[in-house]
């Protein structure tokens, strides 16, 4: 089942409109926009930002898009029917006028490399996020349980001839865990990045996605899109000016103790810690061994390692000063604050929030993260900015998302913006 709609623009918001036949004197693309884990039928602003985001930037003209209903359910089950549902519909849209580009997220993502078996004659050009079968970092390839849920590995041979893209956010649980599971620091970070990463997709910026760095394998384009927020570090941000410092203090021993989890040693540039927080793509997928029991990366020695910590010490300290005594620091802490109001806006495209409660948190977030010279109750400065706006507060929010089953992973109190934010998803 699928519900089609053009794209057309009015003051800024999409309006469904009937959508004609194909026109045979002109090249049509048709863009196919499907939904995550437990969102069957993705909202209009979700796929329109999918198509903003992902679609239009590798060539779908924007003239149409279907949003295609899918079970997004749990179970190896979902993922056949789903990839079933993609095939009857691209069969259905047969093609002759331009190409078909798919949009696929977590769930919908992996079960491509089902449906790719019967989609590899049509020009279809897949375009992916959060993708949990990706061939080295991917949750259900680096545990073995692609078989558990009927796919492969994202790998060239999959797609035949159609072109493929893949998005991968950094520290995102489902897409990018370490391939180092001696550095447990690595390990809790990825899972703190099941928000603080795998939810981030639709809230990017333009710019984030299109300058991130990519690695091209055949017909497959990897997209690397760099997270400025290290999720372990976040409860840091709770505490106002105080956490802003303290966040900014740890943030660089514990990027590079984080980042030898994903088999780098980071590089101190111009007195700044260049992360690099991506397993690499091999050549040959699936032959990756998880290292668990290896202590340091290959080519790593101790003494390399000793002296990018004793020089990320050095850097954490001096942010510490500074976060404290320079007023409008913007260091660490206040990239990571950026990166939260990413969260709220993806968010706001998901329909999970309404555009009113986003900016909302988007000023308790600037408000209350950024170094201010005083410790900030940020719980409180949230609900009186909620409650200011004429919007829900916090915990009438977290009430009715509760109620209507969108609060997957519900915390019993919120206690600060971040957790706020984090309970939503």
């Amino acid at each position: 089942m699928h519900k089609t709609m053009t794209a057309v623009l009015t003051a800024g918001l999409l309006v469904p409109t009937p959508l004609a036949r194909h026109i045979d004197i002109q090249l049509l693309d048709a863009g196919v926009v499907m939904g995550a884990t437990n969102t069957p039928t993705p909202s209009e602003g979700y796929a329109e930002a999918a198509e903003q985001l992902y679609l239009e930037p590798n060539g779908y003209d924007g003239t149409n898009f279907s949003i295609l209903t899918t079970p997004e359910g749990a179970g190896g089950g979902s993922y056949v029917v789903g990839a079933q549902d993609l095939v009857d519909d691209v069969n259905s849209i047969g093609n002759s006028d331009g190409e078909i580009y798919v949009f696929g997220y977590s769930q919908s993502a992996d079960f491509t490399t089902i449906a790719a078996q019967s989609t590899q004659d049509a020009p279809v050009h897949y375009v992916l996020v959060g993708d949990s079968a990706i061939p080295n970092g991917g949750f259900l390839t680096d545990h073995g349980w692609l078989g558990m849920y009927h796919v492969t590995d994202n790998e060239p041979s999959v797609y035949g001839d159609n072109p493929t893209d893949i998005y991968t956010f950094g520290y995102d649980k489902w897409a990018d865990e370490p391939d180092y599971d001696y550095y447990r620091i690595a390990v809790t970070n990825a899972h703190d990045g099941g928000v603080l990463g795998h939810k981030m997709y639709l809230g990017l910026t333009p710019a984030e996605i299109q300058n991130a760095p990519t690695i091209t394998d055949g017909n497959v384009t990897y997209h690397e899109i760099p997270n400025q927020m290290l999720p372990v570090l976040a409860n840091d941000l709770e505490n106002g000016a105080k956490g802003d410092a303290e966040y900014d203090l740890h943030q660089p021993v514990d990027q590079v103790k984080v980042d030898l989890g994903y088999g780098h040693l980071d590089q101190i540039v111009n007195g700044q810690v260049v992360a690099n927080e991506f397993n690499t793509v091999p050549s040959n997928p699936g032959t990756e061994v998880r290292n668990i029991l290896h202590r340091l990366p290959p080519g790593v020695t101790k003494a390399e390692l000793h002296q990018t910590l004793t020089e990320a010490r050095a850097i954490g300290e001096a942010n510490y000063h500074d976060a404290l005594t320079v007023p409008g620091y913007e260091g660490p802490a206040y990239n990571a604050a950026i990166e939260a109001t990413h969260l709220v806006a993806a968010g706001v495209a998901a329909g999970d929030i309404t555009p009113a409660q986003g900016a909302s948190l988007d000023a308790a977030i600037m408000s209350t993260w950024l170094s201010d010279g005083s410790s900030v109750d940020t719980a409180s400065a949230l609900a009186s900015s909620l409650a200011s706006s004429g919007a829900p507060t916090a915990d009438s929010v977290t009430d009715s998302l509760l109620h209507s089953g969108a609060l997957l992973d519900p915390l019993p109190h919120i206690e600060a913006a971040l957790q706020f934010l984090t309970g939503l998803f």
